[in-house]
């Protein structure tokens, strides 16, 4: 993650992250971001240039790429989604934005039928 992403793609490297961190520890994961952390920060880039390269982490590709063919979604109000990542990332189809009070809005577009699949 880093200033110049899009927002979809600093979304999905989190939400990779926490599906990694979360499979691995076998509980949910909750990222906590505080880009002010100056000393966190720095202490991390100490530790890590002190333990040197690491060794890279085998990910199971067929199994990331099956996950994250889709976003998953839950609110507060109870209403969840399923999202194909090509349609989460493009606005011609779905548009999230914060409301003056904080809140979320998501907006469907050309939506021509509505299947109920309870």
């Amino acid at each position: 993650v880093s200033e110049d992403m899009d927002d979809s793609d600093a979304s999905l490297s989190l939400y990779q992250l926490a599906d990694f961190l979360g499979r691995y520890y076998g509980k949910k994961v909750i990222i906590l971001l505080d880009e002010y952390d100056t000393p966190m920060q720095e202490a991390y880039s100490k530790e890590l240039n002190s333990k040197g390269p690491v060794e890279p982490v085998k990910v199971d590709k067929e199994a990331t790429l099956k996950k994250m063919s889709r976003h998953k979604l839950s609110t507060d109000t109870g209403i969840e989604l399923t999202i194909p990542t090509d349609y989460f990332e493009n606005t011609e189809y779905i548009e999230f934005s914060q409301n003056d009070d904080g809140s979320y809005s998501i907006t469907l577009k050309h939506i021509q039928n509505i299947i109920n699949k309870s």
